[in-house]
């Protein structure tokens, strides 16, 4: 029987960059096959234990046809690797042919992204630049921006929000007037220099000036803590280029700016959720995304609501993983001093398997819930209610219990119970203040999330 290798090529099909034909051979360690080799180093791991294994039973007599086949089955799962694509963003599911890696599709950004555009509405003929933006716009971020695809997709999802937002490292890029255009890069000519961008963020931000000083008004902040400069253009479409370009070279055009004849784009919306049925509810998306989650016996909302750096804020009323945004004014004062033990008989309970073990909390960080705004979607009202009062139904066991003596669980349990003693009344208060009880609203959203996490008997 012969015994299986592990493949020591990987067929690219544009993959990473590479181009369609491209047979790279990862048996073969260097820095252009780092994240290949780097990536299916712990399949390799189990690869050679699985075989040791093999190998050793063997040796006492062989193995029954049917255990071997077992370990066969095991050493093809273990060789699929899947690794994240940085250019085209999707997992490069492959198989096994010979020696060889063959991922099971070609990639669509074959041989590595290329420039693009996004478009901006310039109505008052006047382009804000600005080292960021962010905090005047929700721009949501569901992407790695450590890869060429996810950097794309930020600046894509800011351009829907009405800024450009290009990455340009840590450059500090000039923009130039050059012909019919702007340019922005690194060392280009200071006799047609407009202004710097100090690029702390290691991205140029841009936006209307108009619409710049529309958005500060309605955050309520100074224009003067954000622009860097003004420059004047003939109103209209605006596109901005992502050049890819090097940014660490000593002279580079980062990005052009032109005037295009493209219809004036369309802004998404970022107001408070307006869904009435859970399913169309932002709450629910998020949800959904997160249902299969587990994170060392932490639950779905435990994570959600009790993990510090778990990448959710409140952005109107609900919990959203968004680019350069802090939370929104939490509701009713620091969490420690609220004395109230407010709760409900009408809030129905999860089951205890939806609160698992819950990660140490403090009253310098009380979780989500204990900073919930007053405008907290009644989804995400509803389910911290139903958390909390589940969590506080049941022994609490906090993250990391093995590792503590015992007076530091204590100390630990007590807090957590604390805090969610705490953070209950504080959502109570915030249903009774708005009125969520007596409109019925509060009860039909229970009825709704009973159905999806029914409690257990």
């Amino acid at each position: 029987m012969t015994q299986p290798q592990f493949p020591t090529k990987f067929a690219a099909k544009g993959h990473f960059g590479r181009e369609i034909e491209d047979v790279i051979d990862i048996s073969v360690e260097n820095d252009e096959n780092s994240f290949l080799t780097y990536q299916m180093s712990t399949a390799r791991m189990s690869f050679d234990l699985l075989t040791k294994l093999e190998a050793e039973h063997a040796k006492q007599g062989g193995i029954p046809p049917e255990e071997w086949e077992e370990i066969r089955e095991s050493l093809g799962e273990i060789m699929s690797f899947a690794p994240e694509c940085s250019h085209c963003g999707q997992r490069v599911a492959t198989d096994v042919k010979d020696d060889t890696f063959v991922p099971r599709y070609d990639c669509s950004e074959a041989g590595g992204l290329k420039p693009y555009d996004v478009l901006l509405d310039v109505p008052s003929g006047k382009i804000v630049f600005a080292n960021d933006l962010r905090s005047l716009v929700v721009i949501e971020d569901n992407a790695d921006v450590n890869t060429r695809f996810g950097q794309k997709m930020l600046t894509k999802a800011a351009a829907d929000a009405g800024m450009v937002m290009v990455f340009t490292g840590n450059s500090c890029p000039s923009v130039v007037r050059s012909g019919n255009e702007l340019q922005v890069g690194i060392s280009l000519p200071k006799k047609d220099r407009l202004g710097t961008v100090v690029t702390d963020l290691w991205w140029y931000s841009a936006m209307d000036h108009d619409f710049f000083l529309s958005r500060c008004e309605t955050e309520g902040v100074s224009p003067d803590d954000f622009a860097d400069f003004v420059v004047d253009v003939e109103p209209g479409v605006y596109a901005f280029s992502d050049e890819l370009a090097d940014t660490h070279a000593e002279k580079v055009v980062l990005s052009k700016i032109r005037k295009t004849d493209a219809p004036r784009p369309v802004l998404s919306a970022d107001g408070v959720d307006m869904a009435t049925t859970l399913k169309d509810s932002r709450f629910w998306k998020l949800v959904e995304r997160r249902l299969s989650f587990s994170r060392g016996g932490i639950s779905l909302f435990g994570d959600i609501f009790c993990v510090l750096g778990g990448g959710l804020d409140w952005i109107n009323g609900g919990l959203r993983s968004v680019s350069g945004r802090d939370d929104d004014p939490s509701y009713g004062g620091k969490l420690e001093d609220r004395k109230g033990t407010r709760s409900d008989d009408r809030i129905p309970l999860l089951p205890e398997s939806d609160v698992g073990v819950i990660y140490p909390m403090s009253w310098d960080y009380p979780g989500k819930l204990g900073i919930a705004p007053l405008n907290i979607d009644p989804y995400w009202l509803a389910a911290g209610m139903m958390f909390a009062k589940t969590a506080l139904a049941y022994p609490i066991k906090p993250l990391g219990e093995e590792r503590m003596s015992e007076e530091q669980k204590r100390k630990q349990v007590d807090t957590d119970r604390a805090i969610l003693v705490a953070t209950l009344d504080l959502l109570c208060e915030i249903a009774e203040v708005r009125g969520l009880w007596e409109s019925g609203r509060l009860q039909a959203v229970f009825a709704e999330l009973a159905a999806v996490f029914p409690e257990q008997a």
